[in-house]
């Protein structure tokens, strides 16, 4: 087990500043168990549902990704985060700001097919080309996988 509680605990006992995220996570609005599947039952898509609509996704993905945390965290499984952290480990520095603005487009563009548009009309809203959402669907997939 790991050294927290559950996301919807929102506390643990690894020394962790900046934790005020936590209050706001749709997380606390179900029951925590949600978010610790048994593994390899493929039973993660609703608190992956949950983390979809979560206002606060990012910082809890990151926060799990620097914690090594166990479960559902920021949308992702124990799996696609250890893909996240192998990506980065081989990928250089970038800036903080560009890294930010891909991943908010990256999150809207997975919201966006979740709700079922189309990577045409993606593009469309979001000004971008429609490679670029269909290599953010296929990368996430990917993630998923593994």
């Amino acid at each position: 087990m790991s050294t927290s509680e559950t996301p919807a605990a929102g506390m643990t006992t690894l020394p962790g500043a900046g934790t005020n995220w936590k209050a706001d996570g749709r997380c606390r609005e179900v029951d925590p168990d949600l978010f610790f599947p048994e593994v390899g039952t493929g039973q993660s898509s609703a608190a992956k549902a949950v983390c979809l609509s979560c206002e606060v996704r990012l910082e809890c993905l990151e926060y799990a990704l620097t914690h090594g945390e166990q479960g559902v965290w920021g949308g992702t499984t124990e799996g696609q985060r250890r893909a996240i952290r192998r990506t980065r480990r081989d990928q250089p520095e970038r800036e903080p700001e560009v890294e930010d603005a891909k991943s908010q487009r990256n999150s809207v563009i997975l919201q966006l097919t979740h709700a079922g548009l189309s990577a045409a009309e993606i593009a469309d809203r979001l000004g971008c080309a429609a490679r670029t959402v269909t290599r953010v669907r296929t990368s996430r997939r990917q993630e998923a996988a593994a």
